[in-house]
């Protein structure tokens, strides 16, 4: 038996080697999820076990090689894995693999019955593989973009905005999509105009099965349209034909929708009038803002997407219906966040939460613009006496043209971050009485 510290430390395993050890198993249970590795250090010969390795104190005992470690983690025990091979769950890299295994037992040795439907699975996505121009500009795209990316299909390239001036210092600001193709690999096409005959030429060398549309920002001209087999295809976040235009998720909350939603539409020559691919509808909660909205939306859209590629051919058209329910979602300016308290205090609420935080909707006092980001609907005695825009309280509680009232909870101050009420009233008093200043909207 070992007497000194130096021969124990000497007899034990050195700890690299059963890092070196670990680190093997767990990258052999990567690229094979049909084995399990078990990482206990178990000799290779069949009579030796863990606890001949054991000593007193729970010390490793004797002169082990590393060669049984190594037996071990290669002679692994088979389980079933609950995922498929061919989920889109898993990197690219063992999507590769995974297609890779499934064509070499599909033309050598006969697998047993659950690798068949695995097998199977492989490859009915290997056959519904597309190859996909993606064309989308802002966050909302960029969501859609990763599920492309992290699905079987192939993105042959991205099309987006050309970067912009933004901030302070007014640097050129790549898109959030040209961002996410660009650390992908992706090759990314920022062109000002796509009806010069040099763009739409480089359009169709791509040779692409279908072109993805998600807040692309540019018309796209009929050449375009028709260059794909399977067209141009669009993520849409509202129930058409409701909100055909820009700006769908705001003018959804400040109209009062009770539901919205997102349709995979093929795009035509016309504002968002082309057929429903897929439909999907979405209910919205009191006191939802455009931001979390447009959150949810594009998390929906973008799974609705790699759906609709899976299952292009079995998809049947809808043509958009009733044609008379069509209203149109104009662009979101400035102005149309100017609140107006002489209108209904439920209507005012639903201006907030539909341009919360951008552009965010406001009033104006002795010259500095408040943004209220967060609201709710409150009823004041009194209230009713007082002028529309009146602040009948210490809470910054603002009279509405039906007598209620408007209680901010969330306000960012002009030049300032945006704030609690609680936390901005601290250090800005407004007197009750004042006169905030609002004028008409349309």
């Amino acid at each position: 038996q070992p007497r000194t510290k130096k021969q124990w430390r000497m007899q034990r395993p050195p700890l690299r080697t059963l890092a070196a050890a670990t680190t093997l198993g767990l990258c052999l249970n990567f690229m094979f999820p049909t084995s399990s590795v078990w990482l206990g250090l178990r000799s290779a010969n069949r009579g030796a076990g863990m606890s001949s390795m054991v000593g007193r104190g729970g010390r490793l005992q004797g002169k082990r090689s590393k060669m049984p470690v190594l037996s071990s983690l290669l002679n692994m025990p088979r389980v079933s894995h609950s995922r498929s091979l061919g989920s889109s769950r898993y990197p690219p890299c063992r999507r590769m693999f995974n297609v890779w295994r499934a064509s070499v037992s599909s033309s050598g040795s006969t697998p047993s019955s659950g690798t068949e439907d695995k097998t199977s699975q492989i490859s009915s996505e290997s056959s519904n593989s597309r190859r996909v121009i993606f064309m989308g500009t802002p966050e909302f795209a960029a969501v859609a973009l990763r599920e492309l990316l992290d699905s079987h299909h192939e993105v042959v390239a991205v099309y987006s905005q050309p970067p912009r001036p933004a901030g302070r210092g007014r640097k050129l600001r790549k898109s959030p999509c040209q961002i996410l193709a660009e650390e992908r690999g992706i090759p990314v096409y920022t062109p000002k105009s796509l009806r010069k005959p040099d763009a739409q030429a480089e359009f169709s060398a791509l040779e692409a099965d279908v072109a993805a549309v998600a807040a692309y920002g540019l018309l796209l001209p009929k050449p375009i349209l028709e260059d794909k087999l399977m067209g141009c295809i669009n993520i849409h976040p509202s129930l058409l034909p409701r909100w055909r235009g820009a700006a769908p998720i705001p003018w959804a909350i400040i109209d009062g929708d009770e539901q919205t939603g997102v349709c995979i539409m093929q795009l035509d020559e016309g504002m968002d009038t082309g057929p429903v691919l897929a439909r999907r509808v979405y209910d919205l909660e009191p006191g939802t803002t455009a931001g979390e909205l447009h959150d949810s939306l594009a998390d929906v859209g973008a799974k609705m997407l790699v759906d609709v590629l899976d299952q292009y051919e079995t998809i049947t058209p809808m043509t958009q219906e009733p044609e008379s329910e069509a209203t149109h979602a104009r662009k979101i300016v400035r102005e149309d966040g100017r609140l107006d308290f002489s209108k209904p205090a439920v209507e005012v609420l639903n201006r907030i939460h539909g341009l919360s935080p951008i552009p965010g909707a406001y009033f104006e006092l002795d010259g500095v613009t408040y943004k209220v980001l967060k609201a709710t609907v409150d009823s004041v005695p009194g209230a009713h006496e007082k002028d529309a825009g009146t602040v009948v309280d210490e809470n910054l509680t603002i009279v509405c043209g039906d007598g209620k009232c408007i209680r901010p909870e969330l306000i960012q101050k002009q030049g300032k971050r945006a704030m609690t009420a609680k936390d901005f009233l601290c250090g800005n008093k407004i007197q009750p009485g004042t006169q905030l200043k609002w004028m008409i909207t349309s």
